[in-house]
Parts: structure tokens; C-alpha cells; sequence
């Protein structure tokens, strides 16, 4: 009877948890929990969505369509004029009702916010008489990038970027770019050229500009790409080709078993920005040629290489990535390049003591592509050296090496050199 009991009470539990899952999960509460603005990314711990659906889906109409607000997260303009004064510069449009909005706030603040509560308004002869800011039939994306000197961060603007494309049904071509923050002059600034339409600078503006067609771009920090927990996220395969397509690299490299492609990621010291002059860098490998010996021992006649991505532009940046085979780098930004390796690639990323695994990033985009990962964190102090140089055991590497190549190939490699064909 006692166990009779203990199973019913355990069904009920099991029933319970299944109920409040369907309830979370109901299109009803999603929409409840997305009117509470900030607490809508609790949501992305527990399912997916679509964002084409959620990002264009229930659309709030203004001034007789000059402002289109979709989904809390990116607003589209009619006949709009852009003032490049201040940190977040002014936009005008010939409305003078109040607009009354909320964009959904990450870390407790939205510049969308500052940029509604600033909003102005122009009549329409002044608004004809500025100069025009893009070509006819094009339309403008407006982006305040935060964090502009990190690939991870762009790469979050340029997602956000290429679904809005996708949403509005845009060719890349015909979407200009008003970079509207005025950070310093970085080497990621010209992979907007490569991808999009004319880009302009706010900071090179000295008058106001006219945009018949504006659309203000969602916060890189509530991109897709920085929520870890999500199982699947829309368009990853397609912005995925998109990139890799307008650089020209090779969109799906072939598994061959016989000469798997490794390629090492090295961080090492540079000047990415003003703001850390001295050019340090953190998680740095100090045994860098120990460790490419070892796994060229492993793996006879496959080729094994060692880069640093900065040394290169984008472009030849993702001509190596895109013929890897295998990935193998210390935790940082460079690994976004995982959402251009191949479809059967693998991945290795590492970790020095000080940095905690909770930083999911690059093993979310490893799930996002149904790619092989592994990783492996440091515990032995001794390993740590000065300047932020961590030592890696070979064994470490090439064991996980060979995990992927056996998760891949489905054997082990084999320790005889591959003779090259006559």
C-alpha cells in the first residue's frame, strides 16, 4: 500500500512539472511575459522562438505609419532626418503626437528608449530641403555598437543586421548602414562595406541627414547570438553562407577523412583599441609550438597550422576557417569563426583558471551549428605564468583531438604518414 502511494505521489509530481512546463511554454504566456519588457529573456531559458515571427510580429503603428514599432525590439521609420549631435544623436519625423513605447531593456537600459524619448519633429518642407543620407529604393539600418573592437560583439550586430535584412525583405546591397555611435576607428569597421550597402559614420556628419526608409537596428546585447541557453536559433545556416558567400570564401568544405584540416587560434598581445594602450591580452598559450607538434605527431600528413586571426583581414580570415576541419583556441572572441566552420567540424576551446566555463558563448554556437565540442578548463595553478600565459599539456589537446576526429571519421587516426599522391 506504502508503495502504491510513492508511485502515485511520484506521477503527480511528474504531472505537475510536465503542466507548468506546457503553461511557460503557451504562446499566451510568452506574450504576458513579453509585456513585462526585461523579463521576457527568462523566456529564453526554457524554449526557443522564431525570430522572424517575434522580431516583426505584432506590429504598433504611429503617426500614420511614419514610426512602425515591432516587437519591442526594432522600429522602422518613414521620411525620417537623423541629427548627429550628442552620444546617441536625434531623430526627427513629421509627427508631433507622442509616441508612447517601451523596446525591451538589456542590463537596464535600451539606447532605442533615449532615442524615442528624443525624438523630434520636422515639417515636411524643412525635412525635403536636407541633404539625402541614400540612394532611392535603398533603406537605412541605424546601429549603436557598444563593444566595437570585439568580433564576438560585432558579430552580434551583424546577425541582427542580416535578420532585419530578412524580415523586411532586403537585399544586402540596397541596405545602407548609419553607424551612429562614435567609437574610435577599428579594424572590424570595414566588414560593414563587405556585407551591407554604403555605410556612413555619425561621427563624420557635421548636418543633418534625410532617410525616406530608416529602420532603427535591434540592441546587439538582445541579439539571439547572446542568449546560450536557447537550443536552436533562427537563421544560423543562412547567415552562416550569407558571410561567407560575400567574401567568397568556400561555403561547405567536404569531410575527408584522410586530411582533416587543424588549425590552431593564438591569442597574443595587440592593440585592439585606445582603450587598452599596452595592447595585453588575456588567455594566452604559452607552449604554442609544443602543442602544434604534438598534434601534427598525432596526426601525420594532415595539415596542421597556428594563426593570429588580427595579422589578417576578414577575408582571408574566413578562407582559413572555412576549410578547418578542426577548431582548437583559448576562450575568446575569435572563436565566433565556429559559425563558419563546416557542417561536420569540431571544436576544442580552452580555459585558464580565472576564467569561469559559465562563459558559454562559443559552445552555444557549437550547438546553434550541431557541431563536435570540446573543452577543457585548467586547475593546476602551476600551469598559470605572469602576462596571462597559461601552459597547456599536450596530452590534453591531442586526446581531444582525437575525440573529434573519432566523432567525425568514426576511427581513429592513423599514426602512419599519408603518402602524397605521385
Amino acid at each position: 500500500m506504502r508503495e502504491k502511494a510513492k508511485k502515485c505521489v511520484f506521477v503527480l509530481i511528474v504531472a505537475f512539472i510536465i503542466a507548468i512546463y506546457m503553461i511557460l511554454s503557451s504562446e499566451s504566456t510568452y506574450q504576458s511575459i513579453r509585456s513585462l519588457g526585461g523579463e521576457i529573456y527568462y523566456l529564453y531559458l526554457i524554449r526557443s522562438f522564431d525570430v522572424f515571427v517575434q522580431w516583426k510580429s505584432h506590429p504598433r503603428e504611429f503617426c500614420d505609419g511614419k514610426f512602425i514599432a515591432y516587437g519591442k525590439e526594432l522600429a522602422r521609420l518613414k521620411e525620417a532626418v537623423f541629427v548627429p549631435d550628442g552620444k546617441y544623436g536625434q531623430f526627427k519625423i513629421q509627427c508631433q503626437d507622442r509616441i508612447t513605447y517601451h523596446f525591451n531593456d538589456i542590463k537596464n537600459h535600451n539606447h532605442l528608449n533615449d532615442w524615442l524619448k528624443g525624438i523630434g519633429y520636422i515639417d515636411r518642407e524643412t525635412y525635403l530641403q536636407q541633404k539625402q543620407g541614400s540612394k532611392k529604393n535603398h533603406v537605412t539600418l541605424a546601429v549603436f555598437r557598444y563593444e566595437y573592437a570585439n568580433l564576438f560583439h560585432q558579430m552580434t550586430d551583424y546577425y541582427n543586421a542580416f535578420v532585419a535584412m530578412k524580415i523586411f525583405n532586403l537585399k544586402p546591397d540596397n541596405m545602407d548602414i548609419l553607424i551612429v555611435d562614435k567609437s574610435a576607428k577599428s579594424q572590424l569597421d570595414s566588414n560593414w562595406d563587405d556585407l551591407f550597402g554604403n555605410v556612413s559614420f555619425a561621427k563624420e556628419m557635421n548636418e543633418p541627414v534625410a532617410y525616406p526608409d530608416l529602420i532603427w537596428a535591434v540592441l546587439g546585447y538582445n541579439s539571439p547570438l547572446n542568449f546560450h541557453s536557447m537550443n536552436t536559433i533562427s537563421f544560423v545556416a543562412e547567415f552562416s553562407n550569407f558571410v561567407k558567400t560575400r567574401y567568397g570564401a568556400q561555403i561547405n568544405r567536404p569531410l575527408d577523412c584522410s586530411g582533416i584540416s587543424i588549425l590552431f587560434i593564438w591569442r597574443r598581445d595587440y592593440v585592439a583599441h585606445p582603450g587598452n594602450p599596452s595592447g595585453l591580452v588575456s588567455r594566452k598559450i604559452k607552449n604554442e609550438k609544443e602543442l602544434m607538434e604534438s598534434v601534427q605527431q598525432d596526426f601525420p600528413g594532415h595539415p596542421v597550422a597556428g594563426i593570429q586571426l588580427d595579422d589578417y583581414s576578414m577575408k582571408d580570415q574566413l578562407h582559413w576557417i572555412s576549410q578547418t576541419d578542426i577548431l582548437i583556441a583559448m576562450h575568446g572572441a575569435g572563436l565566433s569563426h565556429i559559425l563558419f566552420l563546416p557542417e561536420h567540424a569540431g571544436v576544442l576551446e580552452m580555459y585558464p583558471t580565472y576564467w569561469p566555463k559559465t562563459n558559454r558563448h562559443f559552445r552555444a554556437m557549437a550547438r546553434w551549428k550541431k557541431l563536435h565540442y570540446y573543452n577543457w578548463q585548467n586547475i593546476n595553478p602551476l600551469n598559470e605564468y605572469d602576462k596571462f600565459y597559461t601552459y597547456i599539456p599536450s596530452v590534453v589537446v591531442t586526446q581531444r583531438v582525437q575525440s573529434i576526429y573519432y566523432d567525425m571519421c568514426g576511427k581513429l587516426p592513423s599514426k602512419t604518414p599519408i603518402k602524397e599522391p605521385s
